[in-house]
């Protein structure tokens, strides 16, 4: 998972693994400037000089992923892309990021079209716990999890003796 977030909606950090990124340095050729040249005389996208930008990012991308991997990361947040010219005709371009291990906080429900229609598949967590009320609950909310954790929380803070399967219960009369 990459974004350029400083977070991931629904997963915890668990460890920053530190800075991750991927570099190339990239020229056109001759040929390649020629007929870069003849499309900018007509105006509107060049297209050659953007394909050659397009290729340089995703290598850059995947460059950065692969750095990921290698320390162990399963996300990376906070990714960016930087380039620079180094001289004519001749740049640089970087794309970095955050690496991190992430782990789900609440897993969001999905649903799938069946022959019979639409059923919910209850992917469950609270916390990384699942619970017959809390699939109850998952389902009275219409897979909303955001729903079932903010009704969750509600009643922890209402009551903040109670226990997480209470507070379930008490979302589920709510309802």
């Amino acid at each position: 998972m990459v974004t350029t977030a400083l977070t991931l909606p629904g997963y915890k950090i668990v460890r920053n693994c530190g800075v991750v990124r991927g570099i190339t340095v990239r020229s056109r050729s001759i040929v390649g400037n020629f007929f870069g040249g003849l499309q900018s005389i007509f105006g509107g996208n060049i297209s050659i000089y953007t394909n050659l930008c397009e290729r340089a990012r995703s290598e850059t991308y995947q460059l950065m992923c692969e750095h990921a991997q290698q320390m162990g990361a399963n996300a990376i947040i906070s990714m960016r892309y930087d380039a620079t010219e180094l001289m004519a005709g001749l740049t640089e371009v970087l794309c970095y990021g955050t690496a991190v291990i992430v782990e789900a906080d609440i897993v969001v429900a999905t649903t799938t079209l069946q022959p019979e229609g639409i059923s919910l598949v209850a992917a469950s967590a609270v916390r990384n716990q699942s619970t017959p009320l809390y699939d109850k609950l998952l389902l009275a909310c219409g897979g909303d999890a955001g729903k079932v954790a903010r009704l969750i929380d509600f009643e922890k803070n209402r009551a903040p003796s109670i226990d997480e399967q209470e507070a379930i219960k008490r979302a589920l009369s709510l309802l």
